[in-house]
């Protein structure tokens, strides 16, 4: 028994790592917790649009790879439409992303120790955990960025042109599945053209057949998508994002570094800590894998770049595709960890404990949750809304739960009157020309003080009001004399 265990140990452990993580995202895909506000905006374009419209204007002020939208779409030709369909094609991506997470930390680390730790902190992370059951495109763009390093790692070998004409192929492809899969690929071609004239080994024809391929596919995809799909939206979406550039003097930077990191690494509070990891982490790295390396932070500043010239956000959720990196940085501290260098061992694991120990913590209390939810309501508010309407109620929208209303609208025949909010304009008088009647306020997203002080009134009876628990959400329904 012993002799297997130490035999098979090392594919136990990473087995047992692998299924907690897959129990993770499996618990948040069965959990199925209603649409918030965004995801009801992507469902509205799968659910009522053809294959042919992902590649044009989304509604709503909405942008997702094509690809992304093609394959939610095909999932509910085969299984139907639902949330729980829909979120098939993000727990899918949240899947792969860990066999690919897998596959680059084995080619990437030298230490076995440093594998496991940096899967075990993958499998539980918070952020894509929650992505890979909410319904859009950031788990698809983790896979994709995983995928593309992988395929780098084994470029940066020995090379053909039939071996970089099919990877140019799938780089090609990854750009309709993932619109941040350019931040890698530009910088794995930019390392292997510094290292293939470093080492003057460089050939025109083999390099041609990854380039060309690649540059082709992006010119196309520029003219016949980009430019297409963002000149209609941008207006809207730099107004959204205005404060997630980074600023042309850098003022900001410090800031949105450290909201990006807060939330990568949610719920540690060690930001300096964390930074330390990964300084460390970096320098170690480019010590034992300098080209492999040079990828990933030059994937970074791309971004980065991208995010001063105004042409892609450095937020949050968006750059979620980063957050593989920042954890292959931390987990490389453990290629110091050596039984025999006890002090230096001590220190590698007592700075891991202190950045991750509330995320064990946070992963225990998860597990523990019998059904998780994220606080939003939109799906249940209609229900107990349609199970109790009458005939001559009318049906009031909120301006910022009207994609909600659109989303969850498809699964009922509503034949009441229903008065949305327009997206501009006064509130306080929306609210005042409406008729007397027996009114539904369905608000499962941003109600405002304004809608509670006209519910005040002494003209206005409420007889039924439900609260939504965590994020302010409101259904009211009231009769108006």
């Amino acid at each position: 028994m012993s002799n297997i265990l130490k035999k098979y140990g090392y594919y136990l452990i990473l087995a047992v790592i692998f299924a907690l993580g897959f129990f993770l995202r499996l618990k948040w895909l069965i959990a199925n917790p209603s649409f918030w506000d965004d995801e009801c905006s992507i469902a509205w374009n799968v659910v009522h649009k053809n294959y042919s419209d992902f590649f044009s204007v989304l509604a709503y002020t909405q942008v997702a790879p094509p690809f992304f939208m093609i394959t939610a779409k095909f999932f509910t030709k085969i299984f139907g439409v639902s949330d729980f369909v829909l979120r098939l094609t993000p727990f899918l991506f949240g899947i792969l992303s860990m066999i690919m997470f897998l596959l680059v930390s084995n080619k990437l680390f030298e230490n076995k120790i440093t594998v496991v730790i940096s899967n075990l902190i993958f499998s539980i992370n918070q952020a894509l955990v929650n992505y890979s059951s909410e319904f859009k495109q950031y788990s698809c763009d983790v896979f994709f960025t995983l995928l593309c390093f992988y395929l780098f790692i084994n470029l940066l070998g020995k090379s053909s042109f039939r071996k970089n004409l099919a990877y140019a192929f799938i780089f090609s492809i990854s750009l309709w599945f993932s619109f941040v899969s350019v931040f890698i690929i530009s910088a794995g071609l930019l390392v292997i053209l510094i290292k293939q004239l470093k080492e003057k080994s460089f050939n025109l024809k083999n390099f041609s057949a990854l380039l060309f391929p690649i540059f082709a596919n992006c010119i196309f995809y520029l003219w016949f998508y980009i430019i297409k799909t963002y000149t209609e939206n941008i207006t809207e979406l730099n107004n959204y994002w205005a404060n997630s550039y980074i600023a042309r003097d850098f003022s900001n930077l410090g800031m949105l570094l450290k909201n990006v990191i807060n939330y990568f690494m949610f719920p540690s509070n060690f930001l300096l800590l964390i930074v330390l990891a990964m300084v460390i982490g970096l320098i170690v790295l480019f010590k034992k894998r300098f080209y492999l390396t040079l990828i990933l932070t030059l994937t970074v500043v791309f971004e980065g770049f991208a995010s001063w010239l105004g042409l892609y956000p450095f937020e949050k959720r968006v750059v979620l595709f980063l957050l593989p990196i920042v954890l292959i940085f931390i987990s490389a501290i453990f290629e110091l960890f050596n039984p025999k260098q006890k002090l230096k061992s001590a220190v590698v694991s007592l700075l891991f404990i202190l950045i991750f120990f509330q995320s064990f913590v946070y992963c225990r209390a998860y597990i523990k949750t019998p059904k998780p939810t994220r606080g939003y309501y939109s799906r249940e508010m209609m229900e107990v809304m349609l199970s109790k309407i009458k005939p001559g109620d009318i049906i009031v929208v909120n301006r910022y739960s009207r994609t909600d209303f659109a989303y969850y609208a498809t699964y009922h025949k509503i034949k009441n009157k229903v008065i949305q909010e327009g997206q501009t304009g006064n509130r306080q008088a929306f609210l005042n020309s409406l008729n007397p009647g027996y009114y539904w306020f369905y608000m499962p997203f941003g109600p405002s003080p304004t809608y509670d002080k006209w519910f005040a009134d002494k003209k206005r009876h409420v007889l039924f009001e439900l609260n939504g628990n965590g994020y302010p959400s409101k259904m009211v329904y009231l009769k108006s004399d």
